[in-house]
């Protein structure tokens, strides 16, 4: 995949997601839309959390497969939607109030950081600072091709969150 189609579909799930976490008012972005479920706001502090840029930037070393491997894997895994996850304990929002813009304005740094990466870092070597569970350790093209599909999925979610609690204002 060429870089061009990378950037853009990373910036498509990233744009999707930043203008459905906007479209939430204050008041219903800290809503709890269903026992068990997160608000919209934890649910954008979650993908704060999990797109950590500086993996794209920390040590690195050669790849010794194909560097898109588990890219298919990746997107097949989290863009089935039959399938729950538990988010690791250390990757779950904090239960506090978000502020709509702050989120807004993290997300989006977070999201020029890896837009930057995809422009000027290889691609196809491993990134050896974190071990992804059961899938051990990813190149920089797996670590967005994840960015991407794991957005994708929460952008699903935010959007049934969303619904929920709109309908619970005009119920």
């Amino acid at each position: 995949m060429q870089t061009t189609a990378i950037l853009k579909s990373f910036d498509d799930s990233f744009n999707i997601l930043l203008q459905l976490i906007a479209a939430f008012p204050q008041d219903r972005l800290n809503t709890v839309p269903f026992e068990g479920s997160w608000t919209g706001a934890q649910v954008a502090r979650h993908l704060q959390k999990s797109s950590p840029a500086g993996l794209l930037y920390g040590h690195t070393g050669p790849t010794e497969r194909q560097p898109d491997m588990l890219v298919a894997p990746l997107r097949q895994t989290f863009l089935d939607f039959t399938v729950k996850f538990k988010a690791p304990e250390v990757l779950e929002p904090e239960n506090v109030e978000y502020v709509k813009e702050n989120l807004l304005s993290e997300l989006e740094i977070t999201a020029a950081a890896i837009r930057k990466g995809i422009q000027t870092l290889d691609l196809s070597v491993t990134c050896l600072d974190w071990e992804m569970p059961q899938t051990g350790y990813l190149t920089r093209l797996e670590w967005v091709s994840f960015y991407t599909v794991h957005t994708q999925r929460h952008t699903r979610q935010l959007q049934n969150i969303f619904e929920t609690v709109i309908r619970k204002t005009y119920a």
